[in-house]
């Protein structure tokens, strides 16, 4: 029986691409940390936004992203505060070393 709620959904070749790179970042993080890396270690060592992220897992778990760009999530801002002040600070404790370094 044909069941039409189940549908292939084609995932564009740029995101395949990029999908590619996160698993072996993660990989790699993984390896370096002997532990499963945070977002915004992902995101540090990617060299993208936390958000970003978000969408990249959100597309390799096949559901779409958990915002509509209008929502605020309290959650998702306090990682984003947390990363920029990371970012910002000249007090870096833990180097996680970017891609290409």
């Amino acid at each position: 029986m044909f069941d039409p709620s189940w549908r292939t959904i084609r995932v564009p070749v740029h995101m395949v691409e990029t999908i590619k790179e996160y698993k072996k970042a993660q990989h790699e993080l993984n390896q370096e940390l002997d532990r499963l890396p945070t977002r915004e270690e992902m995101a540090k060592r990617l060299d993208i936004l936390l958000e970003k992220v978000v969408v990249i897992e959100s597309t390799m778990a096949g559901s779409d992203p958990p915002w509509d760009g209008s929502t605020t999530y309290p959650e998702l801002e306090r990682a984003l505060e947390k990363f920029k002040d990371q970012a910002d600070s000249s007090q870096d404790p833990e180097h996680i070393p970017k891609k290409g370094d």
